[in-house]
Formats: structure tokens, sequence, C-alpha cells
């Protein structure tokens, strides 16, 4: 129940850009994964880590579009947190095409 109430909140600050809530509950090892396509676009960097990749990936991202994170699977794995969640992105103008 608290990891599952954890990753509604998580999703919730990341919603709201909300690093104050977001990056103190987050390991200096936390590693974000971009979809191929929007690194195959130029959009993204492959893996962003810690904190001050958070704050990139963030920054990378909000320049594309507006951001909408849905809550997906979260898995506990004893040591870590996985949660799999949906980008919703709502594309500005972009001199890209994405496939």
């Amino acid at each position: 129940m608290l990891l599952l109430r954890s990753g509604r909140v998580g999703i919730e600050a990341f919603n709201r850009r909300d690093f104050d809530v977001l990056l103190p509950a987050h390991h200096p090892d936390c590693e974000y994964w971009a979809a191929r396509e929007m690194i195959e676009a130029g959009l993204a960097q492959p893996c962003y880590r810690g904190p001050a990749g958070y704050r990139a990936l963030s920054s990378d991202w909000s320049h594309a579009g507006e951001l909408q994170l849905e809550r997906g699977e979260l898995i506990d794995l004893g040591d870590c947190l996985v949660l799999l969640a949906r980008l919703a992105l709502r594309w500005r103008a972009v001199s890209r095409e994405l496939r």
C-alpha cells in the first residue's frame, strides 16, 4: 500500500514539475530511460542518471511539448522500486518527424 501511495505521489509531483517533492526520494543512482522515438528524433538522451539527470530529462522533454505521466505498473524488487509508466506528450511544433 505504501509503495502504491509513493508511486501515486511521485507521478502527481512529476505532472506538477515539483522537484522539491520528487528529488529527495530519488536514489543518486536512479536511472530514467527515454523512448527510442524521442532519442532518434534528437529530443532526448538515451539515459538520465541521478537528480541532475532527472532535471535534465525534465528540461529536455519540456522543450518537446506538454508532458503528462500516466501510472502503469509499480514493481517492488525488494531493494529497489520500478515504475513502468506511460508518458503522454502533446507535441509542440518541431522540425523533426517521429516514426
